[in-house]
């Protein structure tokens, strides 16, 4: 039984690895996975770039207030 599915897997990966049409199907699909990577690299990249924004955001606006709630701002120049 486990030499069926050896030689299936072994006819497969022969397919895939030395026929015309198994090579060109693996280099569309690692292409497609290439694809699908990058487009989720950036994803993550856009997200993980808004998430900074915002903390650099609330930062200056704490800073903003602590400068205007300064002592040394309650005394007029």
């Amino acid at each position: 039984m486990d030499d069926m599915f050896y030689d299936e897997l072994r006819e497969a990966v022969s397919y895939f690895k030395k026929e015309p049409k198994g090579v060109n199907a693996m280099c569309e699909i690692m292409r497609e996975f290439e694809r699908e990577s990058k487009n989720e690299g950036r994803r993550e990249g856009r997200a993980e770039g808004r998430a900074q924004e915002r903390e650099s955001i609330m930062r200056n606006l704490r800073e903003e207030k602590r400068l205007r709630e300064s002592p040394i701002n309650r005394y007029p120049r």
